[in-house]
């Protein structure tokens, strides 16, 4: 009986952890090719991805994380399992390093929220500059982000896996990397039904796509 009890216990602690825990929610975005300003210098602005997205911090659970990290493949085909993907490693310089997970030694962007006494939605920015980022140049490759949350103690919460995008980057005559997006390398989810028609390429900066904070899948039509 004493280890019934026990058990049961241990299941209510668990339950009232993942009820209590900090949670996406409604539609992100991701903005492609977006100038904002980077982490090292007041007046160092970056091309790189923006994106957007809201967390639910309840009350009573202490600090909170939220990052996003990029990742890739070579794979062009569709293999989306996590281990097909890899971190995208940091430039070596000063921007890179401002940049770099500690977890994984890839490129990533965070914010921290202080605890608080009420329930509370959390509208998070997160940006990654192309040039924190060695990404490979002159082919098509995979990209894809994942958007982490952390508890008080910096331990995992969740993992918010967005589906993978078929890109290529390349330099334009000033040395700034373009992001190109070739087309979705999985369906996106429609608004209703319909055929799936392929994303168009685009090399415009500023290209916005939204997607779904509990599925990661991207909600289809882009926006330019």
């Amino acid at each position: 009986m004493k280890a019934i009890i026990a058990e049961i216990a241990v299941m209510l602690v668990a339950f009232t952890r993942l009820a209590g825990a900090q949670e996406l929610t409604s539609t992100g975005m991701l903005a492609t090719g977006t100038m904002s300003r980077s982490k090292i210098v007041a007046d160092d602005f970056q091309l790189g991805d923006l994106m957007y997205v809201k967390v639910r911090q309840p009350a009573g659970i202490g600090d909170i994380y939220v990052s996003v990290h990029l990742y890739y493949s070579d794979d062009t085909q569709g293999d989306n399992s996590q281990d097909a993907f890899v971190p995208v490693r940091p430039s070596n310089d000063a921007l890179g390093e401002a940049y770099t997970s500690a977890h994984d030694g890839g490129v990533r962007d965070f914010v921290k929220f202080s605890a608080t006494n009420e329930s509370t939605i959390r509208h998070v920015s997160l940006f990654i500059p192309y040039k924190a980022a060695s990404l490979p140049l002159g082919r098509q490759f995979r990209r894809r982000y994942a958007i982490i949350l952390w508890d008080r103690t910096n331990t995992r919460v969740s993992t918010k896996w967005l589906k993978p995008e078929l890109v290529e980057a390349n330099p334009d005559a000033s040395g700034t990397v373009i992001i190109t997006t070739v087309s979705f390398s999985a369906p996106c989810a429609l608004p209703e039904s319909g055929p799936l028609v392929p994303t168009p390429q685009s090399t415009d900066h500023g290209k916005l796509q939204f997607f779904n904070s509990s599925s990661g899948d991207w909600i289809c039509p882009v926006a330019n």
